[in-house]
């Protein structure tokens, strides 16, 4: 009797370690901020990579047994969300871009991968910033800062410092656009970093430019030329002397400015820069014309609208209608002046209406953008309430239940107590009864203790089945003490019972 009321025991922990299913969600603890309607099936998707099973598919408990496969999934929805953002990105869709983006970010922040964190960040900055956002890319650029500052990456800073120097640019505080220009060129130079030290020192003087203070201007860009030199950067050569150029044309040295252009036009052709070689004839041709030598420019502003129209540059095709209008107006050409104003009307008139139209597309887009991502707020929100009550009302069935159990255990070993002082009873009665109370008793530990300890072992079944089978070892002892105790008891009764007949 006593071997079987062992083995029972441990037959039951074996089944309850087995059939025991503890399910929650690892992969989102929380979703509010996320836009992905289907993001189950995206999960399911991704995991599909990580196995040689076509078909495979990954349940909450595998997620909870296995903590690396949920840390698998999560970089690689990342990476997902990240590869959709650079594309839309690429692709001139900043509005949908950025919420990617976003989401990848959360992901991000509650895994800790630094270096992606500051690319994010980055990225986000970048569409602020293009976006006329000036406020809102200072906010992630300084984030981005912050975070680079407390691991001492000076490359990463300087290039964001420099981001930063832009955003203030585009505002015209150029004080503090140099400020961060300056610290930028500084760490450039502690690293060593020629290629971001030229770009600083040529932001720098774009702020002199700016602020009309040529001189300066001219000795920074002169530096980032001599550097652009000595690490063969074509396309940096041909920037900086350019800007060069643009100096020395408003210093009313033309033919220093003249040889700038020409070499950066050489360049431009060499990389097979259509809009870079577009903007050299006209700036050739801006040349002659602020030295009145009208009859020189009108070729290279010819040259630069054929090859305008050739590459559909509609803004250069603009710009350079309305300096061939004012050339031919100087050389009393009406007719070809009026022809190209005309033409300077038409395109300037279109643009307008292009970016009047691109504005309200945009706006449009973001509208309803806005509305979709209250929609699925509200929806997750509504979700989320609905999932709360029906855990509280499962909490309140599951405590119910709990305590009938509670009151069955009680009432049963009261029986037994009872029962126990009848000596007329059946041995194999109370030795089953004994068995049902003590079987309840192991069920009902189960119901508290399983739930708690799968959290922390994930739910392994082989160590679910040795903490049951150290609760049935446990309680077996008690149980046989009661059993053997009851009985004893019966029997003792049962004895003076017999006795008392006797003498009868």
């Amino acid at each position: 009797m006593k071997r079987r009321l062992l083995i029972l025991p441990l037959i039951l922990c074996l089944f309850n370690a087995s059939a025991f299913n503890f399910h929650f969600s690892l992969v989102f603890k929380d979703k509010e901020n996320t836009n992905i309607s289907n993001q189950e099936d995206l999960i399911n998707n991704v995991a599909k990579t990580k196995t040689s099973e076509p078909e495979a598919n990954v349940s909450n408990e595998q997620l909870e047994q296995n903590p690396s496969l949920v840390k698998g999934l999560k970089n690689h929805m990342a990476d997902t969300l990240r590869i959709k953002a650079d594309s839309l990105f690429n692709h001139g869709n900043n509005a949908m871009a950025i919420e990617y983006y976003f989401q990848e970010l959360k992901i991000l922040e509650e895994m800790g991968p630094e270096k992606e964190i500051l690319y994010t960040l980055n990225q986000i900055g970048l569409i602020y910033g293009t976006q006329g956002k000036h406020s809102n890319a200072l906010i992630f650029y300084n984030r981005c800062r912050k975070k680079i500052e407390e691991s001492g990456n000076n490359q990463q800073l300087a290039s964001v410092l420099n981001n930063i120097g832009n955003i203030y640019k585009e505002q015209g505080d150029h004080s503090n656009a140099l400020g961060y220009f300056t610290k930028s060129k500084t760490l450039y130079k502690k690293i060593k970093d020629l290629h971001g030290l030229a770009l600083a020192l040529n932001n720098i003087g774009g702020i002199y430019y700016d602020e009309s203070k040529y001189n300066m201007a001219l000795e920074n860009h002169q530096l980032s030329l001599k550097i652009r030199k000595e690490i063969n950067d074509p396309d940096g050569i041909a920037t900086s002397l350019i800007s060069i150029g643009l100096i020395k044309r408003l210093q009313g040295d033309f033919e220093s400015a003249f040889d700038c252009f020409i070499k950066g036009l050489r360049l431009r052709k060499e990389l097979d820069d259509n809009h870079g070689i577009a903007a050299c004839l006209i700036d050739l041709g801006e040349n002659y014309r602020w030295n009145r030598e009208y009859k020189k420019a009108i070729p290279y502003f010819e040259d630069a609208m054929t090859l305008s129209i050739k590459i559909g540059a509609a803004i250069p095709l603009r710009d350079v209608s309305k300096l061939l209008y004012k050339s031919y107006k100087a050389l009393g050409d009406h007719q070809q002046a009026l022809k190209m104003h005309e033409l300077f009307m038409t395109l300037r008139d279109s643009i307008k209406d292009e970016e009047i139209t691109k504005t309200i597309i945009r706006h449009e887009f973001e509208i309803k953008e806005q509305q979709r991502i209250f929609n699925d707020k509200e929806a997750k929100r509504k979700a989320k309430e609905l999932q709360i009550a029906l855990e509280e009302n499962k909490a309140r069935t599951d405590n119910i239940q709990y305590t009938a159990i509670f009151i069955l255990v009680i009432l049963t070993l009261l029986l037994i107590f009872a029962l126990s002082k009848r000596g007329n009873i059946s041995i194999k009665i109370v030795e089953s009864i004994i068995f049902f109370n003590f079987l309840l008793i192991f069920e009902f530990i189960l119901l508290f203790i399983n739930p708690i300890v799968a959290k922390h072992i994930y739910n392994a079944p082989v160590l679910l089945l040795g903490i049951n089978s150290i609760i049935a070892l446990l309680i077996t002892p008690l149980h046989n003490f009661m059993e053997v105790t009851i009985k004893a008891r019966v029997l003792k009764i049962r004895k003076h019972s017999q006795k008392a007949k006797r003498m009868l």
